[in-house]
C-alpha cells in the first residue's frame, strides 16, 4: 500500500503505523474488498493490540487505558457495525418457495414472491460478502412448525448463495425458527 507519509520522519513509528491503520479503514469503509482494506474487524483488532503491547513495552500505560483500551472494547463488541439485520419472512412463503422453484430456481416463470424469496436470499450472500459479514446473523422464521422449515430456510439460502456454516470471516446464517 502506498501512503503519502508527509512531514512524518522515520522516527515516529507509532505514527507512521497509525496512518497506516487509518487508511486501511478508510478502505474498508468505501469498498470492503478492496486488498488494502481490513477483510474483518479481528485484522482491526490485531492491529489495535500491537500497537497496544507496543505501548506498553515503551512506557505508554497511560495511552493505552485512554485510548486504545477503549477502543478496543468498542470494536470488540460491535466490530465494524453498530447493529446486527435480522431477515425474517413466514414459513410458508418458503414452503411455497421451495415447492415452485423444484430443481430449477431460475426459470423465469416463478411467482414474484417466489423471486423476492431468492432475491432476499442473493442481497444477503452479496453484503455479507461486500459488507462486515458479522453484520447479518439471524434468519427469522415465522410461523415454523417443524424441522423441516429450518431445513427449506438453509436449501433457500444454498440456492441463493449464503453460507448458513461460520467459517473464519463469517459467522454464517442462524435460522431461526419462531
Amino acid at each position: 500500500m502506498h501512503l503519502a507519509w508527509g512531514p512524518h520522519n522515520t522516527t515516529e513509528s507509532y505514527r507512521r503505523f497509525l496512518s497506516y491503520m487509518f487508511h486501511k479503514l478508510q478502505h474498508t469503509r468505501e469498498t470492503a474488498d478492496a486488498p488494502t482494506a481490513y477483510r474483518n474487524a479481528a485484522e482491526f483488532i490485531d492491529d489495535l493490540l500491537l500497537v497496544r503491547e507496543s505501548l506498553q513495552s515503551n512506557r505508554g500505560e497511560r495511552l493505552v487505558r485512554t485510548y486504545v483500551d477503549s477502543l478496543l472494547r468498542k470494536v470488540r463488541t460491535f466490530g465494524f457495525h453498530l447493529h446486527t439485520l435480522d431477515i425474517r419472512q413466514h414459513a410458508r412463503v418458503h414452503a411455497r418457495a421451495i415447492e415452485e422453484l423444484g430443481p430449477n430456481p431460475d426459470r423465469s416463470t416463478n411467482s414474484a414472491e417466489s423471486r423476492e424469496v431468492l432475491e432476499t436470499f442473493r442481497a444477503i450472500a452479496k453484503l455479507k460478502r461486500t459488507h462486515a459479514a458479522e453484520s447479518i446473523r439471524h434468519y427469522i422464521i415465522s410461523g415454523a412448525e417443524t424441522a423441516e422449515d429450518v431445513f427449506t430456510v438453509v436449501r433457500l439460502a444454498n440456492i441463493g448463495g449464503v453460507k448458513v456454516a461460520g467459517s473464519a470471516d463469517d459467522p454464517g446464517l442462524m435460522p431461526v425458527p419462531l
